[in-house]
């Protein structure tokens, strides 16, 4: 495929991603750090809604195998949406730098999802039709062309010095202030992004540029902001941490992984319901997170002192 073909394909996958619903994004950082290692950041993004979409769609198949084989209409027209947006992907990148294969089993069920699904009043499941194996601990797309995953060598060994530790914050500077200090006295450097040098970057550039520098993240969740739904007029807001906060969070477990991202807590605070399987510490008077912390680090081979 000649390059400018590639650059429309770019634009194809771009305009794809621009599609995504928003209010899907924190189901689909729970699976981006399977596609880590796909050059292509949109592509990833795409993979990961479609696995976290199909996810959804076939545990809820799952369900109604157990009670009735009526697969509810609106569950009906997702599902038809979803496998068509991955027809699509599939046929525009079938001779492309992207092409890919989808895990054989899910590729089945979807086969057997045309000979039933229905676009208004819900879909009878067929009763030999069996419960569908959840893909949760692997990719369930891989790229067919190996050029384009991410298997530098060099950049990774470029993140082990293993000293610095990427702190994010929202608007209390006590806490803030606290946190580095600590990790200081253990004998390790805090990345505060306001204190680097900003070399003309933006702040989404900056974030890139300094984490690239830190194998391990903590994050504050502080009670800087106040929120509550929409249509919750009777409930008081809770005290919720600043945007950023909650973006960085996911942005630096896709980054760096789940297991290396320490979330540290103040107070009673809202945190994201939707980001299943991760560990909030609370910022205790006593101080017991520290230990937690040094335990984290530990674990992810930082030595302190």
């Amino acid at each position: 495929m000649k390059q400018e073909d590639n650059n429309y394909i770019d634009i194809f996958i771009s305009n794809k991603c621009n599609d995504i619903p928003k209010n899907d994004i924190a189901n689909i950082n729970k699976f981006l750090p399977f596609y880590s290692d796909i050059t292509s950041d949109d592509l990833a993004y795409l993979f990961s809604y479609l696995h976290s979409s199909f996810n959804r769609l076939f545990q809820f198949m799952n369900h109604k195998i157990t009670v009735n084989y009526h697969y509810n209409a609106d569950e009906s027209r997702d599902l038809i949406v979803i496998i068509d947006t991955y027809e699509q992907l599939n046929k525009a990148l079938e001779s492309s730098k992207y092409s890919f294969q989808i895990d054989s089993e899910y590729l089945n069920i979807i086969n057997k999802c045309f000979e039933f699904l229905e676009g208004s009043g819900g879909s009878a499941i067929p009763d030999d039709f069996q419960k569908v194996n959840i893909v949760e601990v692997k990719p369930i797309f891989t790229l067919s062309n190996k050029e384009n995953i991410d298997i530098s060598i060099p950049k990774k060994e470029k993140k082990m010095s293993k000293n610095k530790v990427f702190i994010v914050h929202g608007h209390d500077n006590e806490v803030k202030q606290e946190i580095a200090r600590y990790i200081e006295q253990i004998g390790l450097e805090a990345i505060i992004l306001h204190e680097q040098a900003n070399s003309g970057m933006t702040i989404i550039e900056k974030i890139e540029h300094y984490t690239e520098e830190a194998n391990f993240a903590i994050v504050l969740y502080t009670p800087c902001d106040k929120g509550r739904g929409a249509l919750e007029t009777k409930i008081p807001a809770r005290d919720r941490a600043r945007q950023n906060v909650v973006f960085e969070h996911g942005y630096l477990m896709a980054k760096i992984g789940r297991k290396n991202v320490c979330a540290l807590v103040k107070g009673e605070i809202e945190t994201p319901s939707d980001i299943s399987g991760v560990v909030y510490t609370p910022l205790d008077s006593l101080g017991a997170w520290k230990n937690e912390l040094i335990r984290e680090l530990k674990s992810c081979g930082y030595e302190v002192n």
